[in-house]
């Protein structure tokens, strides 16, 4: 995904890290960001369809949380939801930039509703470093 959109957006007077370059990993099943700040994100692509942040993924995440007593209003959450209508292998189908600030999603089952903000993606980063914060 390196493109005139990527440039603009490392352009940009931005204090929070934003992506240098974006990959995604089709044999692999993965979708990779190298952040202005260097640190390296690898998401899989069952991670990012089980925590799309559309309304109603979060909404269904929420009731999940409630129900496990570990609700975090207006906080990102970390628990994967189990959901039997989310095919077993998932698979994108088109990735789109959304302005300077994020990046959508088109999934084999159908979903796209679901704007992954660069903030969300980097608070969502599962590596070992982030998942300490």
């Amino acid at each position: 995904m390196q493109s005139e959109f990527l440039k603009n957006l490392r352009a940009s007077k931005v204090e929070k890290p934003v992506p240098l370059e974006m990959t995604f990993d089709r044999g692999n099943r993965r979708f990779l960001i190298l952040w202005s700040d260097r640190h390296e994100s690898i998401y899989s692509l069952e991670q990012l369809r089980k925590l799309c942040p559309c309304a109603v993924c979060r909404e269904i995440r929420d009731k999940e949380n409630e129900v496990r007593g570990e609700l975090k209003v207006g906080s990102f959450t970390k628990i994967p939801l189990i959901n039997p209508s989310i095919p077993q292998k998932i698979e994108v189908e088109e990735i789109e930039p959304v302005g300077r600030y994020a990046i959508q999603f088109r999934w084999n089952d159908g979903h796209d509703t679901g704007l992954y903000a660069f903030e969300y993606l980097r608070a969502i980063c599962p590596c070992e470093q982030c998942s300490e914060r």
